[in-house]
């Protein structure tokens, strides 16, 4: 096809078609000369022959530009073919041709709808081609006005539609808005709207209140007054950074969150859901779990307690479960058999750490508690190299058929309780001993005392007595100088005697009680320590105290006094004794150089020094109190109170 071809079919394709439905051949050939004569020319013309013949070519065709009617078709008038036109809605404007040029043939075609009236008289085909033009873009014109009121009618009727959902959803809102109101005021839990404040880097920085309900205000303290439109740092000044850091990774990520934190700022735990509403904002629904904390670290503190307890009491417990066939024990009751914790438990593993000796016991005892016997035993156990002493004790629990369901016990460690009892059956014996060795010195002084005075001390008086009678027979003035000085040394001799006598057993304690030998004491201390300084505060108890006593107390004020002077180098001792209400009360306090208490009084006997436990011991010996304060370089006080069955003369 070359260039010309291809021309002329788009300029045929650009003509406008035009239907001329007419009864006359002459006119159509007269009207297509008219329309190649007109100026433009780019016109089609189909031609019908009849009114038949044009209904059908309208029914079947609707993509004619225009379509051109005479008024004459036969029997038929053109003015039908254009109202069915009309009526059929087709989209190309239809004229009425008509060689009649009548007034009311006009206003007809008018009223049928026609685009306009061609009188064959007038034509010519500048008015031909003028009128099919102008009632073209008439036609567009309609159409476009139709398809935009039908359009318009068309958004009306979705405006219309539109607006019925609009005030359905509005209906839906304020029911949804009432039941959200109504649920926001009266749920149990609090709730609180906020927005997110983020710095110029984008981090989360603060977030403030928007809303919050009845529920928050109640389980905070917080009222809504004070807090919305304000910030969280504004309201709690102290909130850890943790808050704003969780919350605004919800808010800015859409991400939710569950969690548990405290807020010091009002001093409570909260469980705490957060979600993002919209962008840039976070609610928050929020349960006060403060008791439950408080509850589970009291929990916490008891099972720790717990722990501590057993550990300090060496003290374990185990627990049977039959139904779940479960044996649990206690961290401790897995240190004291010395096997790692969670280890496997069975009662053949169990025998087989106790000790050999036990085992068959151990097993006769359980057979019996599982009779119904009481379980409460001591046996050994073999853990490694050591042997341990144990007490275990338990609480078996049955069910109304009398089939074992469980079971409670106890494992105690008592092998340093055993090592102690030991300890003291050998202490209670050194002590037993000890009385008795105590006990046997004083019959011994007292025997002492007894043979000195009537063994030595009656020798050498009449020793005495025979010099003086010997002087009295010597004349010579030199030899009487001489036994002078023998019956002088003799007589001292007595005098020491005496004094060690006294020691022994002070005659004044037996004859005259407690403070007159206290008295004498002192006499005698002053002549062999001229510069010691010795006050006294005596009651007389007038021989009103057992003699078993008054010696217990006579021989801790003599220890006391004979340390002060020997070994504490004091220079005042002050020494008060008293005796009222059935109590004696014995005190020595000295300035001297003071030491530091031992802890072990029993070691003191094992390094030879007797003093300090023999003073406690007599102490005991008569149901007393023993005490002593010292310390070096502020001397020591020493005191005594006992009981004592009081004595008035002629009564018991």
């Amino acid at each position: 096809m070359d260039l010309t071809e291809l021309t002329s079919q788009r300029k045929e394709s650009q003509k406008r078609r035009i239907l001329l439905i007419d009864d006359d051949e002459e006119d159509y050939i007269l009207t297509r000369q008219m329309l190649s004569d007109a100026r433009e020319g780019r016109f089609a013309l189909e031609w019908c022959a009849s009114f038949q013949a044009g209904e059908v070519r309208l029914a079947e065709d609707r993509t004619f530009d225009a379509v051109i009617v005479d008024y004459d078709l036969g029997c038929r008038c053109g003015i039908d073919l254009i109202r069915q036109a009309v009526a059929q809605q087709y989209p190309a404007p239809v004229l009425l041709l008509t060689g009649r040029g009548r007034y009311d043939v006009d206003v007809q075609a008018m009223e049928a709808g026609a685009a306009d009236y061609l009188n064959k008289n007038e034509m010519n085909p500048a008015f031909l081609e003028r009128a099919i033009r102008y009632a073209i873009e008439r036609k567009k014109q309609e159409l476009s006005l139709r398809h935009s009121e039908a359009h318009l009618r068309q958004s009306e009727g979705q405006l219309r539609k539109s607006e019925a959902k609009m005030r359905k959803s509005e209906a839906q809102m304020r029911k949804s808005e009432e039941r959200y109101r109504t649920l926001f005021t009266s749920m149990l839990n609090g709730f609180a709207l906020h927005e997110i404040i983020c710095a110029a880097d984008g981090q989360p920085v603060d977030y403030r209140f928007l809303e919050i309900n009845p529920a928050f205000e109640q389980i905070t303290g917080l009222k809504a007054a004070d807090v919305i439109g304000k910030t969280v740092r504004e309201v709690l000044p102290g909130i850890d950074p943790e808050w704003i850091e969780t919350y605004g990774k919800v808010a800015l990520t859409g991400e939710p969150a569950q969690f548990e934190n405290y807020a010091s700022p009002l001093g409570k735990y909260f469980q705490v859901y957060a979600f993002r509403p919209q962008p840039n904002q976070f609610a928050a629904l929020f349960i006060d779990i403060t008791p439950r904390k408080q509850m589970e670290a009291e929990l916490l503190m008891s099972q720790a307690d717990l722990a501590n307890a057993q550990a300090v009491s060496h003290t374990g417990n185990w627990r049977l479960d039959v139904k779940r066939n479960q044996l649990l024990w206690s961290e401790e009751t897995y240190r004291i058999f010395g096997i790692p914790p969670g280890a496997p438990l069975t009662y053949e593993s169990f025998l087989a750490m106790i000790h050999p000796d036990d085992r068959d016991y151990v097993d006769r005892c359980w057979a019996a508690a599982l009779a119904g016997e009481t379980y409460d035993i001591e046996h050994r156990i073999r853990v490694g190299d050591q042997v341990k002493w144990v007490r275990e004790r338990a609480v078996l629990e049955w069910d109304t058929q009398g089939a074992l369901q469980g079971g409670f016990g106890t494992v105690q460690d008592i092998t340093s309780q055993r090592r102690l009892e030991q300890e003291c059956i050998e202490h209670h014996s050194e002590i037993e001993i000890h009385h008795r060795l105590m006990e046997f010195r004083e019959r011994e002084r007292q025997e002492i005392a007894q043979d000195l005075h009537d063994g030595p001390v009656q020798e050498l008086s009449s020793i005495i007595f025979s010099l003086q009678c010997l002087r009295g027979m010597v004349q010579d003035p030199a030899i009487q100088l001489e036994l002078d000085d023998i019956r002088s040394q003799v007589r001292s001799v007595v005098h020491d005697l005496r004094n060690k006598m006294n020691d022994l057993r002070p005659p004044a304690l037996i004859r005259f009680g407690l403070s007159s030998a206290i008295q004498n004491h002192v006499e005698e201390t002053l002549e062999r320590y001229p510069t010691m300084r010795i006050s006294l505060d005596l009651d007389q108890d007038e021989l009103r105290i057992p003699e078993k006593t008054r010696l217990a107390l006579f021989r801790v004020y003599q220890e006391a006094t004979n340390n002060a002077i020997r070994h504490a180098r004091a220079t005042n001792i002050w020494v008060r004794f008293a005796a009222q209400d059935g109590q004696v009360h014995l005190e020595i306090r000295d300035n001297g150089a003071g030491f530091l208490i031992p802890k072990d009084w029993s070691s003191q006997t094992l390094t030879g020094h007797y003093g300090l436990p023999g003073m406690k011991e007599r102490s005991e010996m008569i149901g007393g109190e023993f005490s002593i304060v010292s310390m070096p370089g502020e001397g020591t006080t020493v005191r005594v109170a006992a009981p004592v069955v009081a004595q008035v003369r002629g009564k018991q």
